[in-house]
């Protein structure tokens, strides 16, 4: 049972059992093994295995970060790989995205490819060689469309309504 003020000086190895030191400073040292801290301050940590709880950082440079759980505020990611990643007001540019699944999402210039949708409202959609099954539409207004095997229930038409071939018109 040992007590100093000012400062200790410890060459070589040395194994402290319970210890409470106010402020630490180690120089020279690569290794710090089962430590525990509060209020760290640390420039340049390498860390193998590490368990952090509740960590906040202002600039936090990782280049493998595996996170089991984390709440992250302003994310940059450069080439990120993300699994169930839920987020809140995200905002993207170049995205590949394999399957998404929005539950209400504003996007600008979309560009699909072999899509499967259900339910979905469009507004002020252009539409190039699309091929639809079991379209249902309340309002459509189609612009020059060239429509195959159409049937219609309770149309109406304004203006002219051009019939080429043969066609049967009932009263």
């Amino acid at each position: 049972n040992a007590t100093t003020t000012g400062s200790l000086a410890v060459t070589g190895t040395s194994t402290l059992a319970t210890t409470t030191i106010s402020t630490l400073t180690v120089t020279d040292q690569t290794t710090l093994n089962t430590a525990s801290a509060t209020g760290l301050t640390a420039t340049d940590l390498y860390a193998t295995n590490a368990n952090i709880t509740n960590a906040t950082t202002s600039t936090f440079f990782a280049t493998l970060l595996n996170a089991v759980t984390a709440i992250v505020t302003n994310l940059t990611a450069t080439n990120a790989t993300a699994t169930n990643l839920v987020t809140t007001n995200s905002t993207s540019t170049n995205s590949f995205i394999s399957s998404l699944v929005a539950t209400l999402a504003n996007i600008t210039d979309l560009v699909v490819g072999n899509s499967t949708t259900t339910n979905a409202v469009i507004t002020n959609a252009r539409i190039t060689n699309a091929t639809a099954t079991n379209l249902g539409s309340t309002n459509a207004n189609i612009v020059n469309g060239d429509i195959t095997n159409l049937t219609s229930v309770n149309a109406t038409t304004t203006g002219s309504l051009a019939v080429t071939g043969t066609s049967t018109l009932a009263t």
